[in-house]
């Protein structure tokens, strides 16, 4: 446990009235097995499968745990399926039941009393832990159910678990989630917690899952209790379920978990994951081609939010409005996706990439093993998650992440824990206030050579107060067809909530955009602007850059904007020569010794990351041989592009100039120069 992490649980223990227990450590570490996540001790081989419908609310309680108690028992495991969810096209689980059989040869057959399934696998309990609905107690029991092998049973089933043959193991009517910790939590999954409200429409959902893998169950809105559980916890460890968004907004409850060093899984309606995480994971390939690099056009790429909601993902499925739309497919788009359901539920990444075309890209977020705001993680923990976040990229052959920040668009210190890892290659950047907002337009920050690129619209046709279609399409048709600059570039983030058909709307934009628009997956995203925008200049094939690190001077500069960093094969973090000087400006670079110049290129603002509407609109290059005497080379004049890239008549000189005329497209005086360049031929 961090010293950060320490410090945090005895300022909020001390607002809580029962302090927890200093316990030792549960042996089961985070992260011990290559993996966040527990899986069950047998993998199943046949499956007793029950509908919701044929149960009562706390008959569902009690299977559930009794499914994962089992889990760890016998192969002979118990699925449950829910025909009563009305708001999908189908009931996914249902499918993949079906699919268990066919693809891993996992037999099933249908019971509809619940009563025989107790009959079935009584021999592997001890007996049941009694609760009250209503309050805390249900998931004081499904805290324990695991740790005491005896299934959860309400008070109204009390007699009739009885009649068939369990005896009570433990009474918790009265215990609550505190009561739990401070007696059990030694003995509990350090690693993982379940954030599960105590209602009956969460009386199944998640709840076998936490028995099988020996989580702490709890809910307590977003309080000191909840802060110290998220202090008890491993470094980067795992909250799976949902938190208190009663005041309409999960940041109060993500922001708590993020200090912290823990990580959001939103899993709150899930099924199954005891049976569906024993499943070996296959081998996973995207097979996205190479973009072909064009001028004259403007890029564009689509993705879709919200992928780190694995109930999402897993109960959408296969439904009209989402992947199972017609429209998916014929154009591309990029759907984020929890890393983690490599681990959870591998058989359904399975359907997933078995289904998708190449045109269907997979990325990461937000924001990365889970929902996390990544400015607020601690730093050594954030280093911590990155690493692992790498394996995950791996396991998954994804290059992109998406994440979701606090005003951290800035901060590449934060980024380069990221970038540092081999397997990402970029990542998205969506800003969480306003979360319907592109308070950074589109402007694009290098982190290790790699691009975080900000989300210029983002899509929820549904909603007044966002961009909808025709406001989407108006916008990148009137962008710059520029790949050089920033500019020429528009990520659009697409709202995964609301009622419409997600690919169908997509394709609406993307058949009325201009004959000049590509509209690309993440992955070539993020290619075509590493290889335009790239943050660390690379000489063009065949020519050395005589003018990197050589002395440079101006007639004038802007504190910490000097000559100098316009000659140091940097375009990241603002590393330019600026001057706002009235009148011409110019920039004067000694070679050292004599050069056969053949070729010169100028990065303006835009290929900084800044608005083209900066780019120098008049200016010329000029060549001396004592440093005093000039004469001109070449003159560029209504220059709009953010790479000026000419060919020259080859000349000898020393010394060479950038001479500005015209610094920008508008009346702004300042001239912004990010690279002069001056190449030889090898």
């Amino acid at each position: 446990m961090s010293v950060q992490k320490v410090l945090g649980f005895i300022l909020v223990m001390s607002m809580v009235l029962t302090l927890f227990a200093v316990l030792p450590a549960f042996p089961g570490m985070a992260y011990s097995n290559g993996s966040y996540y527990e899986k069950p001790a047998y993998t199943a081989t046949h499956l007793y499968a029950i509908d919701a419908s044929d149960m009562t609310t706390a008959e569902r309680t009690m299977i559930a745990t009794l499914q994962g108690i089992i889990a760890n028992k016998t192969s002979s495991q118990i699925y449950i399926t829910d025909t009563t969810t009305s708001s999908y096209d189908e009931d996914a689980y249902t499918r993949y039941l079906d699919a268990l059989e066919t693809d891993h040869g996992i037999t099933h057959q249908h019971v509809t009393d619940p009563w025989t399934l107790i009959d079935t696998f009584k021999v592997h309990l001890k007996g049941y832990i009694l609760y009250q609905s209503g309050n805390s107690s249900i998931n004081a029991a499904s805290s324990l159910a695991g740790l005491q092998d005896a299934i959860a049973v309400e008070t109204s089933l009390e007699s009739t678990v009885q009649s068939h043959g369990l005896s009570q193991v433990m009474d918790v009517r009265s215990r609550d989630e505190a009561w739990v910790i401070d007696h059990y939590w030694s003995q509990l999954n350090q690693g993982l917690v379940i954030e599960a409200k105590e209602e009956a429409t969460h009386a199944m959902h998640l709840r076998d899952y936490a028995v099988m893998s020996k989580a702490l169950v709890f809910y307590d809105g977003n309080s000191s209790f909840r802060s110290a559980i998220m202090d008890r916890l491993d470094d980067d460890s795992v909250v799976m379920g949902w938190g208190d968004t009663s005041g309409g907004s999960e940041e109060a409850f993500i922001l708590d978990s993020s200090q912290r060093g823990v990580h959001t899984i939103p899993a709150d309606w899930a099924l199954n994951l005891s049976v569906l995480s024993g499943i070996g994971a296959g081998t996973y390939s995207q097979n996205m081609a190479d973009p072909v690099p064009e001028e004259n056009v403007h890029y564009v790429c689509f993705y879709v939010s919200d992928g780190d909601n694995l109930q999402w993902t897993i109960n959408r499925a296969n439904d009209g409005d989402w992947w199972g739309s017609a429209g998916r497919g014929t154009f591309p788009l990029g759907w984020t996706m929890p890393p983690g359901l490599v681990d959870l539920a591998p058989s359904v990444q399975d359907w997933y990439y078995s289904t998708a075309t190449q045109n269907d890209n997979f990325i990461a977020g937000p924001s990365g093993n889970g929902f996390i705001f990544p400015g607020s993680y601690p730093a050594s923990e954030l280093s911590l998650h990155t690493q692992r976040l790498n394996d995950y990229m791996g396991k998954n052959d994804m290059r992109i992440v998406a994440v979701i920040g606090r005003n951290s668009f800035d901060n590449t210190a934060v980024w380069d824990q990221y970038t540092a890892q081999p397997n990402i290659d970029g990542l998205f950047y969506y800003s969480w206030a306003p979360y319907f907002g592109s308070p950074h337009n589109g402007r694009i920050v290098w982190s290790n050579h790699k691009p975080v690129i900000s989300t210029r619209y983002k899509l929820a046709d549904g909603l007044s107060y966002a961009p909808r279609k025709n406001t989407v399409i108006n916008g990148i048709n009137s962008a710059p067809a520029d790949p050089r600059s920033t500019d020429g570039y528009s990520l659009v983030c697409v709202d995964s909530w609301n009622n419409y058909d997600l690919p169908a709307t997509v394709k609406y934009i993307v058949d009325r955009l201009d004959s000049n628009v590509r509209v690309v997956t993440p992955e070539a995203f993020v290619k075509l602007i590493k290889q335009n925008l790239s943050s660390q200049v690379v000489p063009p094939a065949g020519y050395t850059n005589v003018a990197l690190n050589k002395t440079a001077t101006a007639n004038q500069h802007v504190s910490g904007e000097d000559p100098y960093k316009a000659v140091d094969a940097a375009v990241q973090n603002n590393s330019k020569w600026c001057s706002n000087v009235s009148g011409d400006k110019w920039l004067k670079v000694d070679l050292g010794q004599q050069y056969n110049i053949s070729r010169w290129i100028v990065r303006h603002a835009g290929a900084g990351g800044e608005t083209t509407e900066w780019n120098t609109r008049d200016f010329k290059l000029q060549a001396s041989s004592d440093g005093s005497n000039w004469t001109d080379i070449d003159v560029v004049t209504g220059n709009t592009s953010s790479v000026t890239d000419r060919m020259v008549t080859p000349f000898t000189t020393r010394y060479a100039r950038l001479y500005v005329t015209d610094p920008t497209q508008t009346r702004d005086a300042a001239a912004r120069i990010y690279e002069f360049e001056l190449y030889v031929k090898d």
